[in-house]
């Protein structure tokens, strides 16, 4: 982790504590705190919390400023097998005559994936006849042994609805949303003709904040609500990424934070 706090190892005399004392798990052990040192053993706590979480992303030591795993310029990882809405198995060499290649992972089950509908087919129509090619993976749909029949007609009935106009697939095992460090659907990758990435994170910077009910947690098929009183987005990071690249030049950022509804690995 970038930022890291060092514990000391002064003792302080006893004291009697106040009722508004707490106690915190350090890394020097379960200490009992008031006031400012309340505060910061409550931050300990998270940042302790947060490497325990982090566990499913060992940090590459190439990884990117928000993604864990790839940074732009990495080659992309490579993925086959992949079933799709159109009763084919697919794998990234399937894209190789496509100059350029966006890649969406997305969750049926999410609000905040399903609000990015439209955006996305008017992107992928925008863009087709400039070279490039959209392609979504879900990754809201754990697909056991027998089941894959059901669950694609469950994505063949969303991507309906929604009037996707690109390939949709399955990541059975979130073994490719796994490969690219995603932690939220949608997160977006643009493969340059080498496969390398060139860009990487949210579409755009809109913010939709979770109501008290919660995000929904992608992989179990629960829906939180989302309030949709969100401001619209002053950047089109997505769009401002091709149009750059498609121009030969480098986009800025190159990489943002996707946000939306966490991504739950076994």
């Amino acid at each position: 982790m970038r930022n890291s706090h060092s514990v000391s190892g002064q003792t302080h005399p006893p004291f009697k504590a106040p009722l508004y004392s707490r106690w915190a798990i350090t890394p020097g052990g379960a200490k009992l705190c008031t006031g400012r040192r309340l505060a910061h053993a409550a931050r300990m706590t998270l940042a302790l919390l947060a490497c325990v979480i982090s566990g499913a992303f060992p940090r590459h030591a190439d990884a990117g400023k928000f993604n864990k795993v790839l940074t732009p310029g990495d080659a992309a990882p490579e993925f086959s097998n992949l079933p799709g809405i159109d009763d084919e198995r697919h794998s990234l060499a399937d894209y190789r005559k496509a100059p350029w290649l966006v890649i969406v992972f997305l969750s049926h089950a999410c609000p905040m994936s399903r609000g990015y509908d439209e955006p996305l087919v008017a992107i992928q129509d925008a863009y087709r006849e400039r070279g490039v090619t959209m392609l979504a993976i879900n990754v809201g749909l754990a697909i056991n042994e027998g089941l894959a029949e059901e669950g694609l007609a469950v994505l063949k009935t969303r991507a309906e609805e929604a009037g996707y106009t690109f390939p949709y697939l399955i990541d059975e095992k979130r073994d490719t949303a796994r490969a690219y460090g995603v932690l939220h659907t949608p997160t977006v990758f643009v493969l340059d003709e080498e496969r390398k990435v060139r860009y990487q994170g949210a579409i755009d910077d809109r913010k939709v904040a979770a109501s008290p009910a919660g995000e929904s947690a992608v992989g179990e098929g629960v829906s939180g609500k989302t309030d949709r009183k969100s401001a619209l987005p002053q950047r089109a990071w997505l769009t401002e990424a091709l149009d750059a690249l498609l121009a030969d030049r480098e986009p800025s950022p190159t990489e943002t934070r996707a946000r939306g509804c966490a991504v739950h690995y076994d």
